[in-house]
């Protein structure tokens, strides 16, 4: 099924149940990476990684990890370095995948490498709290 496809009175009845304005707008954003997607006949990867990394966070706003881990993956597989930050803070606090400091660490480092300078700060900031906590206790 294409967005052509779909009859105009189902999405005018989902439309009507969308009462928050924000979400009206990120439905509307939603809708145009996969219309551009369908357009550009790209089926692996509907829009740019940027536009996945919104995506992403538009699933994590309403509660849905599992669906903005998803979207994450797809654009860092194409390097974007906040998507690696993204996974890599769900593996650190185990948001929609198992809890896995390795992997968290993996994930940061990569970003970092990547160029979101905050990754480096995140694990740094951890260590020295660990440091802390172990001197104090």
């Amino acid at each position: 099924m294409s967005f052509d496809d779909i009859p105009e009175d189902l999405a005018c009845e989902i439309l009507s149940r969308i009462t928050d304005p924000g979400d009206r707008v990120r439905l509307a954003a939603v809708s145009r990476v996969f219309r551009d997607a369908e357009k550009a006949g790209v089926a692996s990867l509907p829009g740019s990684p940027s536009a996945l990394v919104e995506l992403g966070r538009g699933f994590q706003r309403i509660a849905s990890v599992e669906k903005a881990f998803y979207w994450w993956r797809k654009a860092a597989d194409h390097a974007d370095a906040r998507a690696m930050h993204e996974i890599a803070m769900c593996y650190y606090y185990g948001w929609g995948v198992k809890q896995d400091h390795t992997k968290a660490v993996e994930w940061f480092e990569s970003a970092s490498r990547c160029g979101e300078a905050y990754a480096t700060l995140i694990p740094l900031i951890h260590a020295m709290a660990n440091i802390c906590a172990r001197t104090r206790g």
